[in-house]
């Protein structure tokens, strides 16, 4: 992980886990970019205790005088990475902080890009007067406010005592230093500029979407099969919804299904299934590899998402580039491309209102047609990987002076 001296620049791009869901997509998406265009592409993510407990130190371990580790690894396929690990994981705001590992690779490399959910991931720039580029997807209280009322008392009060005040002012500082902030929705660039990003400094790139992989099907839809791509256990998800609105429609004579890809189910999501006769009409595919996402696409009627939040959602846009429409509730950037009447249907976060939605297109195959070449068309338009190109070349030469 060297400064590179010839064609292209070394890229450091830091980031969260890159294991699952729609961070880990974007930062993918944006090495392959960047290294398609002749840059060195590294990738350092924070080591959580998860993931990986040994490279980190925690409280309890600190007498034995343990101190923090790396671990280097392949990430994305062949891209050279690094975990990075932290005293005191158990806070969360330590994950944030430029230790000397941190310090040694910022230093190493040329250009900065920090890709997150929320802004933190960009204090490890910020802290150390690092120029660079931050990509994210919401706040710091949006992005958690589900997760914390789903925290037991012992775990909430911590949270609300040490880490959530710390963790603000880790924005805060943030959003004030980074030369250019980058958000993937206009809901995100709203909530951005709330919490005190400079106008100046801010503006819109979405994640983009690759249309020759996802491509609508040359054969009919089955009729009234819904599906929903994502870590549905995220209490964010609301997949509970999904679930009552399927109820609804089967009660109501439709012999509609979903499919749910992107996790394995708990006992307690079982349980919500079987407590709704659904039981054999929830089909649970678990993690789907990436290339193979086209083809779970292509054998939906509709895309249903029923989250309390997204930043944006790519799943949603991979459906509609493989013509599928959009049933969504009203959580902020799906309101950026699905359109009523043009590519689906927004709808409040009442089980009756998503199941009438989702009965009406179910139900009018022409409708259904139209939606589906309207869906296509917005993702080919709007979230090519052409328009990403622009957007992102438009802000790196904000803060370097030169092209990507």
């Amino acid at each position: 992980m060297s400064r590179q001296d010839d064609a292209g620049r070394s890229v450091l791009i830091l980031t969260q886990p890159p294991y699952e869901g729609g961070v880990p997509a974007k930062t993918r998406i944006l090495c392959r970019y960047l290294r398609d265009r002749g840059h060195r592409v590294s990738v350092a993510w924070y080591a959580t205790f998860g993931h990986q407990a040994d490279i980190n130190v925690p409280l309890w371990r600190m007498p034995a005088g343990l101190r923090p580790g790396v671990r280097e690894m392949e990430c994305f396929g062949d891209f050279p990475g690094v975990a990075v690990g932290c005293l005191f994981p158990e806070l969360e705001a330590p994950y944030y902080l430029p230790g000397r590992h941190w310090r040694r690779l910022i230093a190493a490399h040329d250009r900065h890009i920090a890709v997150g959910g929320p802004p933190l991931v960009g204090h490890l720039l910020a802290a150390t007067g690092t120029p660079g580029l931050l990509w994210c997807a919401s706040d710091v209280v949006a992005d958690r406010r589900d997760r914390v009322a789903a925290m037991g008392p012992a775990r909430r009060l911590i949270h609300d005592v040490v880490t959530l005040p710390w963790v603000l002012r880790q924005q805060a500082h943030t959003l004030a230093s980074l030369p250019r902030v980058l958000g993937v929705s206009r809901y995100t660039v709203e909530r951005l500029a709330a919490h005190g990003c400079p106008a100046g400094h801010l503006d819109r790139l979405p994640i983009p979407v690759d249309t020759d992989l996802f491509r609508p099907s040359t054969s009919p839809a089955p009729p009234a099969v819904l599906g929903f791509a994502a870590r549905f256990e995220d209490p964010r998800k609301n997949i509970g919804l999904a679930f009552e609105a399927l109820a609804l429609l089967r009660r109501n004579g439709m012999d509609a299904r979903l499919r749910l890809a992107g996790a394995e189910p708990s006992r307690e999501t079982l349980g919500r299934v079987a407590a709704l006769g659904l039981e054999g009409a929830v089909d649970f595919l678990g993690e789907i590899a990436h290339d193979q996402l086209a083809a779970f696409y292509q054998n939906l009627d509709l895309f249903v998402l029923p989250s309390h939040q997204e930043g944006l959602c790519i799943a949603g846009l991979e459906a509609m580039a493989s013509g599928v429409p959009v049933i969504s509730t009203r959580c902020g950037g799906p309101e950026d491309y699905v359109r009523d009447g043009e590519t689906g249907f927004l709808v409040e976060a009442a089980p009756a209102a998503l199941a009438g939605a989702l009965a009406r297109v179910a139900g009018d195959r022409a409708l259904r047609r139209i939606l589906s070449a309207g869906a296509r068309r917005v993702a080919e338009a709007e979230f090519s990987l052409a328009a990403f190109g622009s957007g992102l070349a438009r802000a790196w030469t904000s803060v370097w002076g030169d092209a990507p």
